[in-house]
This record gives C-alpha cells, structure tokens and sequence, in this order.
C-alpha cells in the first residue's frame, strides 16, 4: 500500500516537473530575437500627424519633423513660427519583432535615449514613434506622402498693406509692425518676414496692436500707438535708434541715413528737381567760414567734390532704381541740417561740417564701402 502511495507521488511530481520544462520551453520559443536593422533602407523624414474631428491630419500652426541623416537623428519642432532642434548621435538600430529601436546618445550629454518605431501602415507611409521615457505613441506620416493628410484651408491672403515702419526692441521682446494704412500689429516672433516688395503674411503670429483702439500716428521724432504709446525714432545727435529695422519703407544700414524724403514725384514738382547721381558732398545752406571750407577739404582728399542744390527738391537714385526726393527746406532726423553725404546708389548721410565724432567717422567709413570697391 505504502509503495503504491509513493508511485503516485513520484508521478505527480514527474508530470508536474514536465509541466514546467514545457512552460519553460514554450516561454522561450515565444521570446523575439533581437536582429540588426539597417537604416539605410529606413524613410529618411518624418511629419507628426495630429487629430482633427477624429482624423488624423498635418497640422501647420504646431507640428515636429524627424529626420535621420547619416548617424544623426534629428527632432525638428515648429511652434507659432519658432523653431527648435534636438540632435543625437545613433548608437545603434535593431529590430524585436516589428518594433525597430533606434539608440541614441543626446549631443552635449551622457545618457542614452531610445527611439521605438512600428509601422501603422507602410503602404501608406503611416507609422507610430515612441519616445524615451514617453508612454504615448505619437503618429508620423513619411514626408512624401505629407500631402495627403493636409487638411482643406484657405490660404494665408498676402496683405496689401506695404511695412512702413518695422521696431525691434529684444530687451523688451518687443516686435512691431507699422503698416501703411495706419494700422500697427505686434509679433510673437522675434523677426517677421517681409518680402522684397515689402509685404508679409498676416497669420497668427501677428495681432493688431493698438490703444484705445486707436491707430498709430507719425510725427517728425516719433510714432505714437493711440496716446501714450510712444516709439522714438533718434537719439539726442538724430541718429536712428538700433531698434528701427525699417523706417519710411527702407531699411536702416546706418544710423546716420536721412528717413525725410517722399518716394512719388508730384507732376508740378518735376521741373523744379535737381538729379543727385553722382558720389558728393551737398551743402545745404550757402553760408561760408573755416567749417565749411575744412569739410570741403577733408572729403576733397578722399576724391569727393563738393556741390550746392540749385533747387528746393533733390532726388538720389538708389541702387534698386528707385528714386527719393527730398526737400532742402525740412529737417532730416528730427533736426536742421546742413550737409549731406551721398553715395551712389544709397541713402544719403547727415553729415557735420563742424567736425564728426569717432562714431561718426566711422559710420561714415562704412558708408563708403558698402559700394563694394573700397574708398573713393
């Protein structure tokens, strides 16, 4: 009886031992192996994909590009038209099952992050990321196919209001835009792009900036936001404060550049216009001494002759074609003035007579490489 009780013991125990060989067994022919992936034959640019009324769609406003480029790869975010990078060096790719992983190594750090990737659809391009450490698997289509997960919008209307006047201040993160129709708006960008005919997009990083809904005023120093908002054009001397990027449609070089002058010629001035074309000194009024004849003589050593309008109006032809005209008998930069240097092609300088500082000199230097063959 006793032998009969221990033969069904060791039975038990036998059958349970082959349980857990099989268990055993089964568990580790279930286990993927992990294999070498190739990245060359891998898509090279990803765009995330987001939903819109449950559909998965390519958002313009926010959105990521993944790129792979040799051992880097490369995370590319946009946001409200800023942009920021994140690149890493790939340490290795392998793939378990159909998950690729791509291990990464952070420029500039020490640890390593990891890139899991599955496909949703590959005849479609249409594949998950996960990131390290993140537990939500994010959408991307393949760039080629980026197109097709766009959704219908009207486009952006380019403005038909030209910039006039265009302030940066980064102290303050400060960005303004004046248009020509009298309305200002701000910018969460640091820069706005403008075209070479001096137009922008008017998206959603631009918003009408007024006070007490009022639009901006142009005086001879300053402009003026509704009552108090007040953004000044020169310092104490009347050169342009650094902030202004644009004043009077033209872009500020320098910061001794005249910004008074009209770009439209009236039909009953044209006859009373005297045509600046060539490199000179200009002085403005007729008076005579040792300032004026020391100017003369200092500008005379550098190949530039002095003149004196023979008119109220002047114009300059500026190196696009365009022509300025501007009226000897209005202050330039807030104040009177009484001699201007011209480069052909470029805006005229306020120049002294009375002797220039080491700022000025300098300006002055600049000014008259820009042409690109050196000093006269």
């Amino acid at each position: 009886m006793i032998n009969l009780q221990e033969d069904k013991l060791a039975m038990k125990k036998t059958i349970l031992i082959l349980s857990l060989l099989a268990l055993i067994a089964n568990s580790c022919g279930s286990k993927k192996e992990k294999t070498p992936f190739d990245l060359v034959t891998f898509p090279s640019e990803w765009r995330s994909l987001t939903k819109e009324n449950g559909k998965l769609a390519a958002c313009d406003s926010s959105f990521e590009i993944l790129k792979i480029e040799g051992n880097k790869l490369i995370r590319i975010y946009y946001a409200r038209g800023e942009q920021s990078d994140f690149e890493s060096e790939i340490l290795a790719s392998y793939q378990i099952g159909d998950t690729i992983v791509i291990s990464t190594k952070p420029t500039n750090e020490e640890f390593v992050w990891e890139y899991k990737f599955l496909w949703l659809d590959k005849n479609k391009g249409l594949a998950e990321w996960i990131f390290n450490n993140e537990s939500n698997a994010e959408a991307f289509i393949v760039n080629e196919r980026v197109a097709e997960y766009q959704t219908e919008k009207v486009e952006k209307q380019q403005t038909k209001k030209k910039v006039k006047y265009y302030y940066i201040n980064n102290d303050h993160n400060e960005t303004v835009v004046f248009f020509d129709d009298g309305t200002a708006y701000q910018s969460s960008n640091r820069e706005v792009k403008i075209d070479a005919a001096g137009y922008v997009v008017l998206d959603e990083s631009l918003t009408e900036r007024t006070w007490e809904g009022a639009p901006y005023r142009v005086f001879p120093d300053a402009l003026i936001i509704g009552k108090i908002e007040r953004f000044e054009f020169f310092n104490e001397i009347g050169n342009i404060i650094p902030n202004w990027i644009i004043i009077n449609y033209h872009e500020v070089s320098l910061p001794m550049q005249i910004t008074n002058f009209e770009t439209k010629i009236k039909k009953n001035e044209k006859s009373d216009i005297q045509e600046i074309t060539e490199t000179c000194l200009i002085f403005i009024t007729p008076e005579t001494g040792y300032d004026k004849n020391n100017t003369a003589l200092f500008y005379e050593k550098m190949g530039i002759q002095a003149i004196e309008p023979q008119t109220q109006y002047l114009s300059f032809v500026l190196n696009s074609g365009e022509k300025i005209v501007i009226d000897i008998a209005k202050k330039q930069n807030g104040k009177t003035y009484k001699a201007l240097l011209y480069r052909t092609g470029q805006i005229p300088l306020v120049v002294s007579i009375s002797g220039e500082s080491e700022e000025g000199i300098e300006i002055i230097e600049e000014y008259l490489r820009e042409s690109g063959d050196g000093m006269p």
